[in-house]
């Protein structure tokens, strides 16, 4: 089978969209018609890269009517698709910190990726509060998200809406507490400064560091700011901030005296196993997280860490999430992008079948 020999900025998929070209032709699958050798993304043929494998002949939509449909040599094609070839060229790879233009000094790279893309409109459960019962829990084994679009019910506290970065630096503070036990068994508080966060970039993924809260407020309120930059990890267990916060709850329908049992004592390990003499000096701060994020704000795919289970509520704003179902193909899919020298030229989402996109705005818990 013969390839192309034009360079790939120079080639334009005849299905792109005019403002999208340039941008797809980097992080796509190419596929070559074998009649008329013209070039296709397999976004916008509507097929995957795995199934670009399978093929024998590829003729696109106008060679198909005279030289007849494509032709797999890896069994039975799916009844609404016909495989179709893949490109053998080189994938590029999106290497923002050594290119000088094109996508390197685009930041709002990552939205119009997204732009670009078809994703799944997504199937999950909507619970009311008072729906979200241990039995649920137990009974569903909670395997896909589901959201609870008011708080009401889930007998949680969050802070007022009006919070803003400002007011999180100064709740979290550059200060932070540090827990010890006293030479008479008393738990003693002392504080300890805390000279770094850490910012994701969001063009590069790349974290960065040597901010403090009061720099990344400052950043945050500048209108004149030019970077889009988030902050994924804030754990703030142990601050005022933490105090004005109460995590979901899940009502017990067998429980008479006390109606409601706490999320985190049924749920959480760190809350239900960790051992109690351990308790006052080596508890794990990983409960808590503030998100902050700019517009246009992007974080790559990922698991997160252990497998763990969270709660997201969006205080103000809005989110979009997109999820790719854990099953055991995916999975082995997701180790080898993860592990791959070009992990940030390919976007995941066109390595697996489907990708759902669930938004969330203000007030919603998922």
């Amino acid at each position: 089978m013969e390839t192309s020999t034009m360079e790939i900025n120079n080639e334009r998929c005849p299905l792109c969209p005019e403002e999208q070209a340039p941008l797809v032709a980097r992080l796509d699958t190419w596929l070559m018609c074998d009649i008329c050798e013209i070039w296709y993304h397999n976004s916008c043929l509507g097929l995957t890269a795995e199934e670009c494998d399978r093929f024998d002949q590829y003729h696109c939509a106008r060679c198909e009517s005279a030289h007849g449909p494509s032709t797999c040599n890896l069994g039975t094609t799916p009844s609404n698709k016909k495989l179709q070839r893949k490109s053998s060229r080189e994938h590029i790879k999106l290497n923002y910190a050594d290119l000088d233009n094109g996508l390197a000094a685009d930041e709002h790279v990552w939205g119009k990726i997204l732009a670009s893309k078809r994703f799944l409109s997504d199937t999950f459960p909507r619970k009311c509060g008072d729906e979200v019962t241990i039995a649920w829990v137990y009974e569903t084994g909670m395997r896909q998200p589901f959201i609870v679009e008011s708080p009401e019910g889930l007998d949680m506290r969050m802070p007022d809406p009006s919070l803003s970065v400002r007011d999180v630096s100064v709740l979290v503070g550059e200060w932070g507490d540090l827990f010890r036990v006293d030479s008479a068994g008393m738990l003693e508080s002392k504080t300890k400064r805390i000279s770094n966060i850490y910012i994701l970039d969001v063009a590069t993924q790349q974290e960065l560091s040597g901010w403090t809260l009061s720099s990344w407020a400052a950043f945050f309120h500048d209108p004149a700011r030019s970077k889009i930059r988030n902050v994924i990890s804030l754990e703030m267990s142990g601050t005022e901030l933490a105090r004005q916060i109460v995590r979901p709850r899940i009502k017990h329908p067998h429980l008479t005296v006390h109606p409601l049992r706490s999320l985190r004592r049924e749920l959480d390990w760190a809350d239900h196993m960790w051992p109690p003499e351990l308790k006052k000096t080596e508890y794990p701060k990983v409960q808590l997280y503030c998100l902050m994020s700019v517009k246009d704000s992007y974080t790559d795919f990922h698991i997160d860490f252990g497998g763990t289970s969270v709660f997201y509520h969006i205080l103000s704003g809005a989110k979009t999430f997109y999820f790719i179902p854990p099953s055991e193909k995916n999975l082995k899919k997701y180790e080898r992008w993860n592990n791959s020298f070009n992990q940030a030229g390919t976007f995941f989402a066109d390595e697996v079948k489907d990708c759902y996109r669930v938004e969330l705005k203000a007030r919603n818990t998922m």
